[in-house]
C-alpha cells in the first residue's frame, strides 16, 4: 500500500510539474517522457501521446518514448499506429 501511495504521489508531482512547466528552464526529452508517463497513469492517452511525441522530437533515438507512445496509441484504439511505434522502438533497441 505504501508503495502505491508513493508512486501516486510521484506521478502527481510529475503531472503538476508538466502543467506548470519547468520554471526558467527549457524542458528536456526526459521531462516530456516523465510527463507522458504521469498522464498515462491517469489514462490521459491524448496528453501522453502529445508528451511522448515532444520527447521523440527532442530525442528521436529514444526507443522508450516510441514504446510508451505505442502503448498509449493502443489504449486509444489506434492499433495500426501502435504497431508502427512498436516497430520503430524495436529498431532503435536493436541498434544499441
Amino acid at each position: 500500500m505504501r508503495k502505491i501511495v508513493m508512486n501516486s504521489f510521484r506521478a502527481c508531482l510529475v503531472f503538476a510539474q508538466s502543467l506548470l512547466g519547468i520554471a526558467f528552464a527549457q524542458q528536456t526529452a526526459e521531462d516530456f517522457f516523465k510527463s507522458g508517463n504521469a498522464k498515462a497513469i491517469t489514462s490521459d492517452w491524448a496528453g501522453a501521446i502529445a508528451d511522448y511525441s515532444k520527447a521523440i522530437e527532442l530525442n528521436p533515438q529514444d526507443a522508450n518514448a516510441y514504446n510508451a507512445r505505442s502503448t498509449a496509441k493502443e489504449k486509444k484504439g489506434d492499433l495500426a499506429g501502435a504497431v508502427a511505434e512498436l516497430k520503430r522502438g524495436m529498431e532503435l533497441d536493436s541498434i544499441k
